[in-house]
């Protein structure tokens, strides 16, 4: 059995993030132009955390979860 003990934090030294196999400050930035539409897909590989996604000054709208369509709001 787990307890939350056993998750780890985001400023646990054991955990990387990679954006496109780049860690941290390694990845270069996304450079888009303003009022351009882009897609984003974010992949969780762990089956026991979770992660939270901001892009400050953006709207973000999801719309599918585990490769599968969301039904229309």
């Amino acid at each position: 059995m787990m307890g939350d003990d056993m998750m780890s934090t985001p400023d646990d030294p054991n955990v990387i993030f990679t954006v496109n196999g780049k860690a941290s400050l390694a990845a270069p930035p996304l450079l888009v132009r303003q009022g351009e539409r882009v897609r984003l897909r974010f992949i969780n590989a762990s089956a026991i955390q979770k992660h939270v996604i901001r892009l400050e000054g953006h709207t973000m709208k999801i719309t599918h979860v585990d490769g599968n369509p969301l039904a229309a709001a």
